[in-house]
């Protein structure tokens, strides 16, 4: 269930969707649904808006590169510690979205707009700066996160502990394999297998990760799952993730969707906007556009703001960019194929 865009199932009229019929949002950790509306009064912030875009997937910031704003990163508890072991990570290689650069210049210029905040109110990370150790540094501090980055995945082969094979071979036994001592475990945490990509994750690890002691304070591109449910984002109002397929994760056992959307509401997040699948780079800026201009210009809630953004798309196909093959809309109705709208979710909060 986790992986099926409900938006795009049939509606009541032949031909419509139901997202025409209904407003639509999923809860990952229904345990949690009375925290995620309860009043958070008192929770102080130092920032209101964190944007990451145009990231350089080739480059960290380091002593060898211009990037003196980064803080310094402090020492890790076990479970922070992010380096992944080889076999998790792969071969992936991120190539970089260029229209991610005009997508958060156009959120940051219509904040500034709207509300003329002070200068210190909106983080803007780019290229190599746009690194996992500004988000873990900064995110706390926000009440909007804007990341337009790819969502990392583990292959297949790689075993969940939760996985439905490895219970049926080993009885009831689940061990969770921390990528540390892999020989002796049955399988990953499912929230290893899946999280969000950050400057630098090109690049070969720095270090290993075969015992507790090589296990470095080094941030190496990717932030788990896991690795955010561990974060302290209470203050966090809205988490928006707009590039590739950030809401699947590699889940197993017919749990359907875990992804990076349950690590966000674990580290206390109220609501987390995720695709399902790859959307065209062009076509997901001018998504993205519109669903600020109703969330923040037009003061919807997020739900709304979402649902009339993916049925102005719908219904208007030739104000998407190029980007899109139009030839795969239905010409008889002259409305959006729901490859390129249905893939966004709403996760937790609505309101």
């Amino acid at each position: 269930m986790g992986r099926l865009p409900l938006a795009a199932l049939p509606g009541k009229v032949p031909g419509s969707y139901l997202i025409e019929d209904h407003r639509l949002a999923s809860i990952p950790v229904p345990q949690l649904l009375p925290a995620l509306v309860e009043d958070r009064g008192g929770v102080e912030l130092q920032h209101e808006l964190l944007l990451m875009g145009d990231v350089n997937y080739d480059q960290r910031s380091g002593a060898d590169e211009d990037q003196t704003s980064e803080p310094a990163s402090p020492r890790k508890r076990p479970w922070e510690r992010s380096t992944l072991p080889q076999s998790v990570r792969g071969k992936h290689q991120f190539g970089a979205l260029v229209e991610t650069r005009a997508e958060v210049e156009f959120i940051a210029g219509l904040y500034k707009r709207l509300y003329q905040p002070g200068p210190d109110a909106i983080l803007d990370f780019r290229q190599a700066a746009a690194s996992e150790t500004a988000f873990r540094a900064f995110a706390p501090q926000c009440m909007f996160l804007h990341l337009a980055t790819h969502g990392f995945f583990a292959a297949p082969e790689q075993p969940s502990a939760m996985s439905f094979e490895l219970v049926s071979q080993h009885g009831n036994a689940r061990a969770v394999n921390s990528g540390l001592q892999r020989d002796a475990l049955l399988g990953y945490s499912p929230g290893q297998l899946s999280g969000i990509v950050f400057a630098g994750a090109n690049r070969t690890p720095d270090a290993t990760v075969d015992s507790l002691d090589d296990a470095q304070q080094l941030d190496d591109g990717i932030m788990t799952a896991d690795e955010i449910a561990f974060m302290r984002l209470d203050g966090v109002r809205l988490v928006v993730l707009s590039a590739c397929e950030t809401g699947l994760g590699e889940v197993a056992g017919g749990e359907g969707l875990l992804g990076i959307q349950r690590g966000f509401q674990l580290a206390g997040a109220r609501s987390t906007v995720a695709s399902l699948w790859k959307v065209n780079d062009a076509a997901t800026r001018r998504l993205m556009q519109e669903f600020y201009a109703n969330y923040l210009d037009k003061e919807l809630s997020i739900l709304d703001a979402l649902r009339e953004t993916q049925l102005w798309a719908l219904k208007n196909p030739g104000d998407v960019p190029r980007g899109i093959r139009l030839g795969q809309n239905a010409p008889e109705t002259r409305r959006l194929s729901p490859q390129f709208w249905a893939p966004f979710v709403l996760s937790g909060d609505w309101r």
